[in-house]
C-alpha cells in the first residue's frame, strides 16, 4: 500500500478545478456585461445618445448639479448645526 501525503491529488480535485475556472470565466463575462451596461446609461443619462461606446461624463452640464447639490446640503447641516 502507497502512503499518501498530506497535498495528495485525486480526480476530485480536478473536477473542482474545472469548474472554478468555468465559473471565473461566466464572472469574467458578467463583469464585461456591467461595464458595457454602465457606459450605455451613462450615454443615456448624460448625454441622451443610445451608445456603448465609452465617454466621460465631464462634458455634460450635469456636472455642476452634484456640486450645487453637496453644498445646499451642507449650508443646511450648517444653519441646523450639526457641522
Amino acid at each position: 500500500m502507497k502512503v499518501r501525503g498530506d497535498f495528495a491529488a485525486n480526480q476530485r480535485l480536478i473536477l473542482i478545478a474545472a469548474i472554478s475556472v468555468f465559473i471565473g470565466a461566466i464572472c469574467a463575462f458578467v463583469a464585461v456585461l456591467l461595464l458595457a451596461m454602465i457606459r450605455f446609461f451613462t450615454n443615456l443619462v448624460y448625454f441622451h445618445q443610445l451608445s456603448f461606446l465609452p465617454r466621460s461624463p465631464s462634458g455634460s452640464p450635469l456636472v455642476v448639479c452634484p456640486i450645487f447639490c453637496t453644498s445646499s446640503i451642507v449650508s443646511v447641516a450648517h444653519h441646523l448645526g450639526w457641522l
